[in-house]
């Protein structure tokens, strides 16, 4: 669609992207929540991201990553991102979204920060990790396919 376009809609609105830490965890769950809601997707409990997030720390022999990235405007969280980076691969793990204020197109702003990080390690690939099962506009995660593709 008009990638570009909402790339510069973003930016135009104010909407800037940073890394979330551990204390943080909450700003994404609740868009996880209402993003599982919104779409009827499970809900994993806080503790599944907590170990994520965990998994990294507690073993420092690892030479993956795992980021979390927030975008938002006015002080408002609207999209959130985990970014793995290991290796030459970058993988969008899990992605999040604000019911409200689609118009920010944070989405789009947040994955043009996640592939600008992907690079500056020195990734390759970027692994947007799965579609729906095609661009069929009735199946629930059109959205997600048109997003992705």
């Amino acid at each position: 669609p008009k990638t570009r376009y909402n790339i510069g809609l973003a930016q135009r609105k104010g909407v800037t992207v940073r890394e979330l830490a551990m204390e943080d965890l909450d700003v994404w769950y609740e868009l996880y929540r209402q993003t599982t809601i919104r779409n009827g997707l499970f809900l994993h409990p806080r503790d599944y991201f907590e170990a994520v997030l965990l998994a990294r720390a507690n073993n420092t022999a690892s030479p993956a990553q795992v980021k979390l990235l927030l975008a938002e405007a006015e002080g408002m969280p609207l999209s959130a991102m985990f970014l793995v980076l290991s290796g030459k691969r970058a993988t969008y793990l899990y992605g999040a979204s604000a019911t409200v204020n689609k118009n920010f197109m944070a989405s789009y702003a947040l994955q043009k920060e996640a592939m600008l990080i992907a690079k500056a390690h020195g990734c390759k690939e970027y692994d947007l990790f799965g579609v729906s099962p095609g661009p069929d506009e009735s199946h629930p995660m059109y959205g997600l396919y048109r997003f992705k593709t």
